[in-house]
């Protein structure tokens, strides 16, 4: 299924892309067509890219992370449970599921998010940092 992407350029404007899906293989965003095949129709260059976000996002039970990117002021909005930065090159989001007793039980990636660590200026919740009760 087609969808649409805003693309965050480290230097230049964001824009939108139409895909199914990509993927970040060895510092190289293979676009990905319908059929699930990589496509040869279009290119973006690794090295120029801060981010890249599904323009729509599951929202239900996610937190809203504002990503702010470096230069221009470009926020990118990530809908997701927590982050984790451990792989010092990107920013993965994670969905969370929490047992009773409010602790995390599972927790599986955010698929279709690209974020660039070294292009990133902060991540704070939409609604601010706060206490959340789970």
């Amino acid at each position: 299924m087609i969808q649409n992407f805003i693309v965050y350029s480290k230097e230049g404007s964001a824009f939108d892309v139409k895909m199914a899906r990509f993927e970040v293989q060895d510092d190289k965003i293979v676009l990905v067509d319908e059929m699930g095949k990589a496509s040869s129709e279009g290119f973006l260059s690794f090295d120029a890219i801060a981010a890249i976000v599904p323009l729509t996002q599951k929202d239900k039970n996610t937190l809203c992370f504002n990503v702010h990117l470096k230069g221009k002021g470009q926020v990118a909005k990530v809908h997701a449970g927590a982050f984790d930065m451990s792989d010092g090159k990107n920013v993965k989001f994670v969905y969370r599921q929490y047992d009773m007793m409010g602790k995390v039980a599972n927790e599986w990636p955010v698929e279709n998010i690209y974020v660039a660590l070294s292009e990133v200026v902060g991540i704070i919740p939409d609604d601010g940092i706060k206490y959340r009760e789970r």
